[in-house]
């Protein structure tokens, strides 16, 4: 059996491969009854959870009934595709997740909303940088209002 290292490494494609990682929907929290997912870089922080609250709060949404949020552990790509086809996502927000990082090809600024195929993407510093760095607020809170008018 050949590996994935040997293909990415034979010049076969003219693309990028990344091993996706399974990140299931049980590994998240939330009932995701307005279709969000909040994807974050990094180990669950308790003091992390309550300013994402608190973000989500202040565009109407529930981080608990709203969204399903999932902290992604490790370097290694995670599959939006499967988590959206098990839960059904029309909006995602990614703290500190390039869009390689989530399986995704495509091309995005932080803090500017990215629609494709009926879902909107945005991608955000990571929270900590972002609480830590008050001026990075600003541009998510512009982000956030142009998605959740």
């Amino acid at each position: 059996m050949i590996s994935g290292a040997e293909v990415s490494q034979s010049g076969i494609f003219d693309f990028k491969i990344y091993p996706v990682d399974k990140v299931e929907i049980s590994s998240g929290k939330g009932l995701n009854k307005k279709g969000l997912l909040v994807a974050m870089a990094g180990e669950e922080v308790p003091e992390l959870s309550v300013f994402l609250e608190k973000i989500l709060q202040a565009v109407g949404y529930d981080l608990r009934e709203d969204a399903l949020s999932i902290w992604v552990t490790s370097a290694e790509p995670f599959w939006f595709k499967g988590l959206d086809r098990a839960a059904g996502f029309s909006h995602a927000i990614l703290f500190g997740i390039p869009p390689a990082q989530a399986g995704l090809n495509l091309q995005a600024q932080l803090y500017q909303p990215v629609n494709i195929a009926d879902k909107t993407f945005l991608f955000a510093d990571n929270l900590q940088k972002i609480q830590e760095n008050p001026p990075l607020k600003r541009p998510l809170w512009e982000a956030l209002k142009t998605i959740f008018k």
